[in-house]
Parts: C-alpha cells; structure tokens; sequence
C-alpha cells in the first residue's frame, strides 16, 4: 500500500507501455542486429586481411579511436534516455488527473492552463528524444569519418600494388568489403548502445520486483483455528504504534483501548487525528511498529490476510464498485444467493434502482455509472451481506440515506454485535454511537 501511495499513476503507466515495449519489442531486434552486425564485420575482417594484410597495422589505432567514440557515446545515450524515460511519466499522469477531473475543468473553465501544461510537458519530453537523436548523428559523423581512413588505404595498397598479387575480381571484392566495413562498424555501436537503452528500461522496470510484498495470505492451518472466529468480536488494542512507511513520522502512538462484544463506538476527531489510522492498523495495511491487535484474544498478526479481512466488513470512505453486474459487485465469490443479495439491497432501498435488470445491471469501471450514494449503498448493502461480526463505516455519511433506524435496531438487538465505527460527526451513526 504503501507503494501504491506514493508512486504516481503516470509513473505506473510509463512503465507498463514504454519501457514493457522496450524489452518486449525492440530489445529483440537490437540483439538481432547487434549479433548480425558482429558476424558481418568479422567477415569483412577476414577478407580484407587475406589480400590487404598490411591493413592489420591500421586495426589497433582505429580500434582506439572507436572505443574512445563509444564509450562517450554510450554514457551520454544512456543518460539522455533516463531523462527521456522520466519525462514520460508526467505526461501519463496529466492525462489520468483530467480524464478522473474532467467536469471539475470544465466547471472552472481552466482547460486552457491544463493544455498548456500540458503541451510544456510533451515539449520536455521531445526535447530529451530530439537530443537523443542529435547524440545519434554526432555518433554517425565521427564513425563515417573514421571509416574513410581503412576504405582509403586499401584503396591506394592497391593501386600501387605493394607486395601483393591482386587480381581480376578479387580488388572489386576487397574494395566491397572495405566500403561495407564502415556502415558494420556503425551498426555494431549503434546496436550495442540500443541495447544497452534498453537495459536501461530493464533496470526500471527491476524496480517493481523489490517492492516488498504483503504477508502471508493464508496460513497453514487458518481455516481450522479460525473457523467460527470472531465469536463475540471483542477488539483490542495493546500499545499499539504504526507509521505508514519507514521515512514518516508516527501517526499512532501506543494507542491502547479495548471494544466489547456487542457494542457500538464511534471515534470522532478533527482531520488528520487517526481515525482511518486505527482501520488501517486493523485490516493490516500498514505494518505495526510496536504493539498487537488481538480480535476475541486472537492476534490478528498470526493468520493470514484473507483470513483476517473476510471476517471483517467495511462500508469505505471512497466507495467503489468493480467492472461488472450488480451481482458481482455484491457477492465476487458467488456465496449468497439472488433472494439474500435482493434482501440486501431492499435494506438500503436500492430494489427501485436495481428492478429493470436486476442483478445483471452493469457497472462501469470504479462504479462510475452510479452516483457517490449510489455506491455508498452498495458496500452498505456488501457488507450486511456478508454477516461478518465487526462492521466498519469510514466516515459513511451518504449511509443516511437508507433506513437507519431498521439498521439502529438491529445493532441495539446486537444482530451486528459490534461496529467499530469512525463516523463524520453529523451522521446518525454518530448520534448512536454517542449513546443518543
């Protein structure tokens, strides 16, 4: 999670297209190349030096000056396609921030700035690839400059003949190979440092294999220690310390409190106080820095994550639905029934809503065919469903709209015998869980 938040979508993006066509695409035909060019120059070589021996004296001076050339070449290349890779990214992310703002923009009427933000970041981005191509010709003029120094002297060896015995075909043969020794001498570095860009995109994309995974998801054993728990869903917090990466400060300090079974609490604060703090500690997003959370005296460190969190409900602060039916947004695994799920949504009076089609209505990606209640009462309407013992509301104050009072009742009848609860003060949540 804690890479989610702080790597930028854009980032993400450039990497998954750009930098995936690198490795997947050219690096491919680059190796190809580099390895053809390899096989062609070695045999231009042989040629020349079995009727030009002579040339051999040349080899050793040209070698340097070609190593001298390259190796500034290719540190400059690689630089400049770092930069370009970089450059990349701000682009992508532009564009997702208008596409999820777009009636935002329009509303202030600031498309113009956006577009000439816009057109200043992809002017960025081109001048890194312009220098990159202008790194290309500089490379290409210097070796084509060299080149005429071997096509040169095999030239005039053999116009004046000079210890051997050339004939008939064999100068035009020479004179072919000599002239092709310097478009394969090109190829060779040209190839080489493509390859060596696109090892620069590997290198990027390595960066995502050292994103430290979460824990075990499940644990051996899970299923048969934890097969009724929670039972009463008593929640206990033992000095418990988390920060939500490693550079940042601590947002929770040996926090300790403990919820009974069968209890409503509702934890109200100003912004930035901790509230989604503790729900993050609970279903383990972040890691703890010191102390345990421990759920009918089980320590919920010891199991697995999806042991944890499907015995836990949440009702989110963001909601979101999922790319597809009605049906699956309510029940992804397919446990409950059509009549359970309709029970459900009757409850946070969404039948109207869902009586043309039904549980097959579709849902766009991230719930966006639905209003922010709409959706809101979808995961009200999930997490009922699911009948875990602890219920969470992260400030759900569109969950007013359906009928509370029937919801009030039933957890007074401790039927939900405990709501960890962190409401907006001005939701009816919070006047229950004040005791009102």
């Amino acid at each position: 999670m804690s890479w989610l938040d702080t790597t930028p979508t854009g980032r993400t993006v450039n990497r998954f297209s750009q930098d995936q066509q690198k490795l997947d695409l050219e690096m491919q035909g680059t190796i190809s190349a580099f390895a053809d060019n390899i096989v062609t120059l070695s045999i231009s070589l042989i040629v020349i030096s079995i009727y030009v021996p002579v040339l051999l004296l040349l080899a050793l001076p040209l070698l340097y000056y070609y190593n001298a050339i390259q190796k500034k070449f290719r540190l400059t290349a690689r630089e400049l396609q770092r930069l370009a890779s970089v450059n990349k990214s701000p682009i992508f992310q532009g564009l997702d921030q208008a596409i999820a703002g777009i009636s935002s923009l329009r509303a202030y009427e600031i498309q113009e700035p956006l577009a000439q933000e816009n057109a200043h970041k992809v002017e960025t981005a081109v001048r890194m690839i312009f220098n990159i191509m202008c790194c290309n010709r500089w490379l290409s003029i210097r070796l084509r400059t060299l080149g005429t120094a071997p096509v040169a002297l095999v030239t005039l060896l053999l116009l004046l003949s000079l210890g051997m015995a050339v004939q008939g075909g064999a100068v035009g043969l020479v004179l072919r190979y000599s002239l092709q020794l310097t478009t394969n001498m090109e190829g060779l570095l040209q190839s080489l440092t493509n390859t060596e860009l696109c090892l620069v995109a590997l290198e990027r994309l390595s960066t995502l294999s050292e994103v430290s995974p979460e824990p075990v998801l499940l644990q051996d054993g899970d299923e048969a220690r934890h097969e009724s728990w929670p039972g009463s869903g008593q929640v206990r917090f033992e000095s418990v310390t988390m920060r939500y990466r490693e550079d940042l400060p601590t947002v929770l300090n040996s926090i300790s409190f403990t919820v009974p079974g069968g209890t409503s609490v509702g934890v109200v604060g100003r912004t930035g106080a901790g509230k989604s703090s503790l729900l993050q500690a609970l279903f383990r997003m972040c890691p703890l820095d010191a102390g345990r959370i421990t759920i009918d005296g089980a320590d919920i460190s010891d199991m697995g994550l999806h042991t944890l969190r499907r015995r836990l409900a949440i009702i989110p602060q963001d909601p979101v639905g999922f790319t597809g039916t009605l049906r699956f947004n309510m029940d992804p695994f397919g446990e409950r029934s059509d009549d359970e799920i309709m029970e459900q949504l009757r409850n946070v009076q969404l039948t109207d809503f869902a009586s043309e089609e039904g549980l097959r209505h579709h849902l766009t990606s991230g719930g966006d065919n639905l209003s922010v209640g709409q959706r809101q009462l979808v995961c009200a309407a999930r997490a009922f469903l699911r009948g875990c013992r602890i219920l969470v509301l992260d400030e759900a104050t569109a969950s007013v709209d359906f009928r509370t009072d029937a919801l009030i009742q039933d957890v007074l009848r401790n039927e939900v015998p405990a709501a960890a609860l962190a409401a907006d003060p001005s939701t009816r949540f919070h006047d229950l869980a004040c005791g009102h």
